[in-house]
């Protein structure tokens, strides 16, 4: 199968609200295709989460560049430019108030775990169905519900537990591209950044993977759902509700 067919197989299994995601991840030589919308083309720059709900929600194909970007957090964290100290990150988060105390901003810089600057030069991000090669990573936004039934797709032929974490105040742009060095799912929750600049809903969620898991989690998908996993969840509904003092008052009226 390709891309359009692996998309086709998970808005049937999965249901998501919004296009799944194809991401390449562009390295220091590589150029962005010359079809996909840069934010330069609108004389803006942007957050990368922005372009991801551009891609997702519009359905069309993105790419942005370190030059696209004014989300400093997004800069420093994916390596797009240069920290000079390393404690730039752990003064920032200082200053946003997201922290008691320096030395546990400084804790959580480090475990954060920024991508070396240069690694990565920018991102393609594709509709999947629209993917033009095979991507680096799939994104996959959607509600607790859909999160659990990937989940369980991937403990189905791993029998690893899926991982999450998050910061709750952003940078989740990071969370997104870790499955690609670690090879492991991430279910991760946005944070207040994405929330506030890209719309995520409070209800939203999303899982990343690299691409290489795609054939492997719709097996298991499928083989979950056939043994009865599915979503959206069955509700079980087969029982008799009790009756209310008013309904079994009512009740005694009718004939």
């Amino acid at each position: 199968m390709g891309c359009k067919e692996y998309d086709q197989v998970l808005t049937k299994l999965i249901r998501p609200q919004t296009h799944p995601l194809a991401i390449k991840i562009l390295g220091p030589d590589d150029e962005p295709a010359a079809n996909l919308d840069r934010p330069d083309n609108y004389g803006i720059q942007v957050a990368v989460c922005q372009w991801v709900t551009m891609a997702r929600r519009w359905g069309r194909p993105m790419s942005v560049l370190a030059g696209d970007v004014n989300c400093s957090p997004c800069l420093a964290s994916l390596g797009l430019k240069r920290m000079r100290t390393a404690s730039a990150l752990a003064d920032y988060f200082m200053e946003m108030g997201y922290f008691a105390a320096k030395e546990l901003a400084l804790k959580a810089a480090e475990k954060l775990d920024p991508i070396p600057h240069g690694k990565i030069k920018g991102l393609a991000i594709y509709p999947l169905s629209m993917a033009e090669s095979e991507p680096d990573l799939v994104v996959i936004y959607g509600n607790p519900a859909q999160m659990a039934r990937l989940a369980s797709a991937f403990v189905h032929f791993s029998g690893e537990f899926v991982q999450s974490a998050t910061t709750g105040f952003g940078i989740s742009c990071l969370s997104m591209l870790k499955p690609h060095f670690s090879g492991k799912p991430a279910i991760v929750v946005p944070g207040r950044g994405e929330r506030i600049l890209a719309g995520a809903e409070e209800g939203e969620m999303y899982c990343s993977f690299p691409f290489g898991l795609m054939e492997q989690l719709l097996d298991s998908l499928e083989q979950t759902q056939n043994s009865g996993s599915r979503y959206p969840f069955q509700r079980y509904v087969l029982f008799q509700p009790p009756l209310t003092p008013a309904f079994a008052n009512l009740n005694q009226a009718l004939e």
